[in-house]
């Protein structure tokens, strides 16, 4: 982004709860591949801030990819291997508190029950 000060302060919080201040209507195809969130945070590096950091909120869309992009930095894998390697890893029951189902296509459908009679 243009404002390193934003940039310095910007948290995943902020990216997650839309309290980034970050002008996130980047509407960019970057493909599919192990570079296309690298691809996308690089175009977001003119995005201006519409408002200073945790003033406001604001629905941004680029913040979420970002975010991803970060726990790509974080783990060493790309795309959807970081959700998909942690969903392998789950019973087919969840404990409470752990969500059954992510956006990685990769994961396993939800078990499903008939309520027919």
């Amino acid at each position: 982004m243009g404002d390193l000060h934003a940039t310095a302060a910007i948290t995943l919080r902020h990216l997650l709860t839309h309290t980034s201040g970050i002008d996130g209507d980047l509407f960019l195809d970057t493909g599919r591949g192990d570079d296309c969130l690298r691809r996308y945070v690089e175009a977001c590096a003119d995005l201006e801030q519409t408002f200073p950091v945790g003033d406001s909120h604001s629905y941004c869309n680029s913040g979420f990819v970002i975010a991803g992009r970060v726990v790509e930095q974080l783990t060493g894998r790309c795309g959807t291997r970081p959700c998909a390697s942690r969903s392998a890893t789950r019973s087919a029951s969840p404990t409470p508190g752990h969500c059954r189902r992510t956006s990685c296509a990769s994961a396993p459908p939800p078990a499903t029950t008939s309520t027919a009679p």
